[in-house]
C-alpha cells in the first residue's frame, strides 16, 4: 500500500466582505448631536454617539466644519485634557489591519501647539473622573517636531493591526504634559477634527497544518500519522506601530518578535535619515535613545532583513511612532 504525505499548511488572506470598505466610525462627521442656536455643545459621559470620556468637556462645534454642518472640538490647556469618544459600529477582529483617516486643524488663534494627536482603540468604554490626561497608548498618532499648528484642515492617516475585540475609539492627546509647545503666554490651544474613518484593509488568518496521511489506493482511508508527515514552518515577524519610552513600565521598549527566524537585521532611522538604532539580535530592544540621549517624539522609519529557517528571506519596511 503506497502512502502519500499531504502538506496543507497555508496562510490565507481572508476578507470580511460585510465590513471591508465600510466606515466603522459611528457619526464620522459629528452630525448627530446638533448645536442648536449655539456654536457648540459641551459633551458629557452620557451623550451619544460621541461622548466625553473624562471631565474635560470636549465639544460638538458648528464653527468651521470640513464637511456637513458640524465637527468635533477639544483642547489641552495645562492639566485639562479633552477627548472625544465613540462606540464603533462593529468590534475589530484580531490580526486584521485597519486604515484610519481623520482631518485636523488648529483653531485660530491658538497660542500653544501639542506635538501629537492620537486615537486609542479599546475593548471597553473609557471613563475618567478627572480632566487629567488618559494613560493609554494610541494605536494611531500624529507627530510634529514643533507642534501641530495648521489653520487649514490637514489629512492624517495610518494603519494598525487590531488585537481583537476593540469596540471604542478615543481621540485626543495622550502624551506627557511636557510635550506642549508654547508660542505665547495665554496657554491655550484648541483643535477641530472632522471626517474620521476606520476601514478594514485585510486579515491574515493562519490555518493549522493538516498532517493526515492519505492512502492513494483507498482515498477514504485517512489516518493521522505525525511520523510520516512534514509540518510547514510558519514564518512571521511582529512589529508594533508605536511605543512610549517614558519609564512607566508600559511599552517602554520597542519589542520585535518573530517565528521561524534564522537571522535578522534591523535599522531604524530618524526623519533626516540618521541611523539611530541597528541590531542583528531580535532580543535586543530599542529604548528610544541614541548615544545615551533621548530621541524626540515622532515617526521613525525602519527596515528589517530577515531570513527564516527554511532559507526564505524578506525585507520589511515601515515606520513606528515614538511617544513621550
Amino acid at each position: 500500500m503506497r502512502k502519500v504525505e499531504i502538506l496543507c499548511a497555508s496562510v490565507l488572506l481572508l476578507v470580511a466582505s460585510s465590513s471591508k470598505g465600510q466606515n466603522l466610525v459611528n457619526d464620522p462627521s459629528f452630525e448627530a448631536i446638533t448645536c442648536g442656536n449655539s456654536d457648540r455643545v459641551e459633551l458629557n459621559a452620557n451623550d451619544y454617539p460621541w461622548f466625553a470620556p473624562n471631565t474635560g468637556s470636549s465639544d460638538i462645534r458648528c464653527v468651521n466644519p470640513r464637511t456637513g454642518n458640524q465637527h468635533g472640538g477639544f483642547s489641552v490647556v495645562g492639566t485639562k485634557y479633552e477627548y472625544l469618544s465613540s462606540k464603533l459600529l462593529d468590534t475589530l477582529k484580531a490580526s486584521c489591519r485597519y486604515r484610519v483617516e481623520f482631518y485636523l486643524k488648529t483653531e485660530d488663534p491658538s497660542f500653544d501647539a501639542i506635538d501629537s494627536i492620537g486615537i486609542h482603540f479599546s475593548k471597553d468604554s473609557i471613563s475618567e473622573s478627572s480632566s487629567l490626561n488618559i494613560n493609554a497608548l494610541p494605536q494611531i498618532a500624529t507627530n510634529a517636531e514643533e507642534g501641530i499648528n495648521n489653520f487649514n484642515y490637514e489629512l492624517f492617516s495610518d494603519s494598525f493591526e487590531a488585537s481583537g475585540g476593540e469596540a471604542y475609539l478615543t481621540i485626543g492627546n495622550f502624551n506627557n504634559p511636557s510635550n506642549l509647545y508654547t508660542e505665547g503666554n495665554l496657554g491655550f490651544n484648541y483643535y477641530y477634527v472632522d471626517d474620521i474613518s476606520l476601514v478594514l484593509i485585510d486579515c491574515d488568518t493562519i490555518t493549522p497544518p493538516d498532517t493526515s496521511v492519505s492512502d492513494t489506493t483507498n482515498p477514504s482511508d485517512t489516518t493521522s500519522n505525525p511520523t510520516d508527515s512534514i509540518l510547514n514552518q510558519i514564518n512571521k515577524v511582529y512589529i508594533p506601530n508605536a511605543f512610549s519610552p517614558n519609564n512607566d513600565g508600559i511599552n517602554d521598549l520597542l519589542i520585535v518578535q518573530g517565528e521561524g527566524i534564522k537571522s535578522y537585521q534591523i535599522n531604524i532611522f530618524d526623519r533626516f535619515g540618521l541611523n539611530v538604532f541597528s541590531s542583528n539580535n531580535i532580543k535586543e530592544r530599542f529604548s528610544g535613545k541614541y548615544k545615551g540621549k533621548k530621541l524626540t517624539a515622532g515617526s521613525y522609519n525602519y527596515d528589517i532583513i530577515v531570513t527564516y529557517i527554511d532559507n526564505t528571506s524578506e525585507t520589511l519596511i515601515g515606520n513606528i511612532t515614538l511617544l513621550r
